[in-house]
């Protein structure tokens, strides 16, 4: 709301290499799908973050160069939060076994990202080839390519207001294999009667 006060066309957001790594880790820890593995998005919608190439001390000496104040959030020092943990005492020891770990992880993460842009658009093309009236073809669904499947059912169910982690993906696998029905995240309804998945 106050962002929607302010006249711009981009809000930058100073989301490091750093960020970008621990929201792998913490991902892979809750168990992403393939879209998590791509990181933080460079860009959604209106937020950008263009130091996602930079490492945190990078930005921090740029800040310093400039002369420019910037603020640290207290939060980050306290190991209540998921996140900070793994800042603290998972990164660390990831960079002892390879220190070099940031970087290949941002190689990782850039690889993903280009596939899991190119999955959604695989998937996208087999929900519009699948689409029915109230729904989506049963059989059509069930003969995509496992990846491409997974990646359908989650972006049908996120059309239709759910937001699925891997576990209820599988349970949307598991509809269309023997019909029935369940609830998703955001209190939708799925089912698979017959002959076609519905929301």
């Amino acid at each position: 709301a106050f962002l929607d006060s302010i006249p711009c066309d981009a809000v930058a957001i100073a989301h490091t290499a750093e960020d970008n790594l621990e929201t792998l880790l913490q991902h892979l820890l809750r168990g992403s799908g393939l879209r998590g593995l791509g990181g933080i998005p460079p860009r959604r919608g209106c937020y950008v973050r263009p130091c996602l190439c930079l490492t945190r001390a990078d930005t921090e000496a740029y800040c310093a160069a400039l002369g420019q104040h910037y603020i640290r959030d207290e939060t980050n020092d306290q190991d209540v939060y998921a996140r900070n943990r793994i800042r603290s005492r998972v990164v660390p020891e990831c960079l002892a076994l390879n220190p070099r770990f940031e970087e290949t992880a941002g190689r990782f993460l850039t690889r993903m990202a280009r596939v899991s842009d190119l999955l959604y658009r695989l998937a996208a093309e087999a929900l519009e080839a699948a689409a029915l009236p109230e729904g989506y073809d049963r059989m059509s669904l069930r003969r995509l390519d496992p990846a491409v499947k997974a990646e359908a059912l989650r972006l049908a169910a996120e059309r239709a207001g759910s937001v699925c982690e891997e576990r209820h993906v599988t349970r949307l696998e598991r509809l269309l294999d023997e019909t029935g029905g369940c609830t998703l995240p955001g209190n939708i309804q799925a089912a698979v009667p017959r002959t076609a998945l519905r929301f």
